[in-house]
């Protein structure tokens, strides 16, 4: 899977048969209760309507499923990710609450309110014992959202979070816990 970010798109391709397999519109999202404008307040009451999600990292997270985080480069950002079929159907999307999840931490970057907020770019997904998890990286914060991920493998599987963590603060290497 491969993303168009500036074109808003998504590309399945098939590297065996260098053929495109699949091609599709990322689509829009509607995000409530954000902040849009940069005055050194928080102040989540704006509304942005058909916002391009135009992501940016991609992951599989199944046989017939993918997760992106939706950067967003024009107009407001879309500050989301979003869980994907392979038919190009949505079947979850965040919406604002990574930047509410950021807010309530303490970790929302206010001067990036009017552009993209959060401003979700890397994704990845992996397993710790049984639970399958995404992970959700804003761009410059020291912070990720993960998310426990029902098994996707599963076939009529939705696909769709069962619980998530809030955003969390990272460490940079050699700093203590706590």
């Amino acid at each position: 899977v491969v993303t168009l970010q500036e074109n808003n798109g998504i590309v399945l391709v098939d590297l065996a048969s260098a053929s495109i397999v699949a091609a599709f519109s990322a689509g829009t999202v509607d995000l409530e209760q954000v902040d849009t404008v940069e005055d050194g307040v928080i102040n989540q009451n704006s509304t942005l309507l058909q916002v391009l999600r135009e992501p940016d990292g991609v992951v599989w997270i199944g046989d017939n499923f993918f997760a992106t985080a939706n950067e967003g480069d024009l107009d407001g950002g879309s500050r989301d990710f979003s869980i994907f079929n392979t038919s190009g159907g949505v079947l979850f999307t965040s919406g604002s609450s990574m930047d509410h999840e950021a807010a309530r931490v303490g970790h929302y970057p206010e001067g990036r309110s009017e552009s993209k907020g959060i401003e979700p770019e890397g994704v990845s997904y992996g397993t710790y014992g049984d639970e399958n998890l995404l992970f959700v990286a804003p761009v410059g914060l020291r912070s990720c959202r993960i998310l426990s991920q029902c098994a996707c493998r599963r076939s009529g599987h939705s696909g769709c979070p069962q619980r998530s963590s809030p955003l969390r603060p990272g460490r940079r290497a050699g700093e203590p816990k706590g």
